[in-house]
């Protein structure tokens, strides 16, 4: 996982379409959702799980119903280093990289979708995707891109990929990202590019300041999941 700073993240921001009264609408969003106290000097509050559904609310993503599993993933996909908070630069990247609009804007980016996917995806948190982790990435990504399969024929891709990467037991999150950024999935007709996007540009709500939800349920918003 690379480091990143508040320049970084402003520029990751600023290729996918976010300028500087976007930033401070999500900014100023973000401090009225913190609701954990940081235990760094100066630093901004954190989310915790709650306060993340709260923040994803805000620009239409409202996980309801919801069981406890499913907002542990989510809080998972967000929390770039593992601390089980979000703080508000995973929020800015998350927000980046859920983004319908943006369309490979960076390495970067890449990268930071791709470990957000890896995240969302490593159901038990113990950084590596077993067997069962991966069938489900790419059943999603085969319903993702469009392909209708049978149950059996899912998991016959799902094998078919899975040979393609350097392990098929357990795969880290630096194998999945390395392995995806150059070029395994080439030639399989398949691609992430649909996976754990938004269905609509909430972009659209944050111009909408105040905030306010517009969609009923989480599925409703994602494309697949």
């Amino acid at each position: 996982m690379e480091s990143l700073d508040e320049g970084r993240v402003r520029g990751l921001l600023n290729a996918c379409g976010y300028h500087d009264p976007d930033i401070a609408v999500i900014k100023r969003f973000y401090r009225s959702c913190a609701d954990v106290e940081s235990t760094k000097i100066d630093a901004a509050p954190l989310l915790s799980v709650d306060g993340l559904l709260t923040f994803l609310s805000g620009i239409g993503i409202v996980i309801d119903p919801v069981d406890i599993a499913t907002k542990v993933r989510f809080l998972r996909a967000f929390d770039r280093d593992g601390d089980e908070f979000v703080d508000i630069f995973d929020a800015l990247v998350g927000l980046c990289v859920l983004d319908p609009t943006a369309d490979t804007p960076s390495d970067l980016w890449t990268q930071c979708r791709l470990e957000m996917i890896f995240r969302f995806y490593d159901l038990d948190g113990d950084g590596a995707l077993s067997w069962n982790d991966f069938e489900g990435l790419v059943k999603d990504m085969v319903v993702s891109c469009g392909v209708e399969l049978k149950e059996q024929d899912l998991t016959d891709v799902a094998r078919n990929i899975a040979a393609r990467f350097p392990s098929t037991e357990v795969l880290s999150q630096n194998q999945f990202v390395q392995a995806v950024m150059h070029g395994v999935l080439e030639s399989t007709g398949m691609n992430l590019d649909r996976l754990f996007r938004t269905a609509k540009d909430f972009r659209l709500e944050i111009k909408k300041s105040p905030l306010k939800s517009t969609y009923q349920t989480w599925q409703e918003f994602f494309l697949i999941l």
